[in-house]
């Protein structure tokens, strides 16, 4: 009745509703303080569904049921006394998108098609970790679904080995994660006729340096260059990962409250292991200091191995991701020579990336189709956020509306 509309999106866990008061024709949710809000939902049972007054919490705030009336999809909210309705409005259509890797693996993942396309579209790239096709906590649902109803045609996929898709990512290093999501480019670019020139990539966090990968990859190949990049949170546009990892340990510390003199002890001997990984002959130094580190219980979480973590073996089991990613890789050369559009989104209060060093390194940059945008009082994934330990999605209650105000000036053609 507000003229808002609620997005539904999902995880491999629950539910999600956002509040896209961007919407909103009128009432008083136009003007609200908390324009975007976001709820996970918790089932209690069929097509009953309740959340709280944060993104993921056990108090009952609000009611959700889902009824289908007159074969049309309805959905009501009942809070503090309140009843709202909401009819189901679909602006696209869900397809199944399965495709084989460059060394026959298959992926699957689906695509989310507009009913006005703009002709332009996009491939979601993963961030760290085991993420399915809707992201950690539904994120590239989320931005999915927003850069949709901007008319963009978009492609999300399961990592190998998450999801209905085969294979192993834990192995792949990030040329191969790369090689993964250009194949899927490819494969949009052919299945729905778009020029693959019109065919971005759209990622958060780990997706930076992966992009960056792609780019590289696809800089001599005739007609199949990047030319379209938004990435929020990515330390990979101007960072290697040993540089990251040591930001988000010493923000990590800091915010559980260990104290200064164990916090430089973790970030030396961290540093220590990375520096014996280029050059063995500092294997000593690093064994030295992980005696020392070992011998404060505070830290223990944030210690690497000492110099035998340096010899580990696929037959010993899978291996760390320090031993398959390239820590010491450069990205921000790939930028700096990186000739399409960007929109580089980065939050005032990331505990992942120092957003004023990343955006001082990317003050290098000439292009001027490459813009960087900082939000205000915001965390690594866009949720609004008042320091740098508010680092968690749980306890957040609304994205920041300037992350949608960005998503739309990327599709916009």
């Amino acid at each position: 009745a507000d003229g808002c509309d609620w997005v539904i999106t999902k995880s491999t866990r629950r539910l999600f509703v956002r509040n896209d008061r961007s919407t909103c024709l009128r009432g008083e949710a136009s003007v609200s303080m908390d324009p975007q809000p976001w709820r996970g939902l918790t089932r209690i049972s069929g097509l009953q569904w309740v959340a709280g007054n944060k993104v993921i919490s056990d108090d009952q705030h609000a009611q959700y049921r889902f009824d289908r009336i007159d074969g049309n999809w309805v959905l009501t909210r009942l809070a503090e006394g309140m009843t709202t309705v909401a009819k189901k409005r679909l602006n696209h259509r869900l397809e199944s998108f399965r495709f084989e890797a460059a060394d026959g693996t298959q992926l699957s993942g689906i695509a989310y098609v507009p009913n006005k396309p703009s002709g332009y579209a996009s491939v979601m790239v993963h961030g760290s970790g085991a993420q399915d096709r809707h992201g950690y906590a539904s994120i590239m649902a989320v931005m999915a679904e927003s850069l949709v109803n901007e008319g963009e045609l978009i492609v999300s996929f399961d990592k190998r080995g998450v999801g209905e898709s085969d294979g192993d990512y834990s192995r792949q290093d990030f040329a191969a994660l790369a090689a993964d999501v250009l194949q899927a480019r490819e494969n949009l670019a052919k299945r729905y006729a778009i020029p693959i020139e019109k065919v971005g990539l759209v990622g958060s966090s780990q997706a930076g340096w992966i992009i960056a990968e792609a780019i590289a990859q696809t800089k001599a190949t005739k007609g199949l260059a990047v030319r379209r990049v938004f990435l929020i949170g990515a330390a990979g546009a101007a960072l290697n990962v040993a540089e990251q990892n040591l930001y988000y340990t010493e923000t990590a510390m800091r915010c559980a409250g260990i104290s200064e003199a164990s916090n430089r002890l973790a970030l030396a001997q961290q540093q220590a292991f990375f520096d014996a990984m280029a050059d063995s002959k500092l294997k000593p130094k690093l064994d030295r200091i992980t005696r020392q580190s070992r011998l404060d219980t505070s830290i223990a979480d944030w210690i690497f191995p000492g110099s035998e973590g340096l010899a580990a073996r696929e037959s010993d089991g899978p291996l760390p991701w320090y031993q398959t990613l390239p820590v010491h890789a450069d990205p921000l050369p790939i930028w700096q020579r990186y000739r399409g559009s960007a929109y580089f989104v980065f939050a005032q209060f990331d505990d992942s990336t120092p957003t004023s060093i990343v955006t001082q390194r990317l003050s290098s940059i000439t292009n001027k189709s490459v813009q960087i945008l900082t939000i205000p009082n915001a965390q690594h994934l866009g949720l609004q956020a008042t320091s740098v330990c508010e680092s968690d999605v749980a306890n957040r209650t609304a994205f920041h509306p300037e992350l949608f105000n960005a998503l739309a000036q990327y599709a916009a053609p």
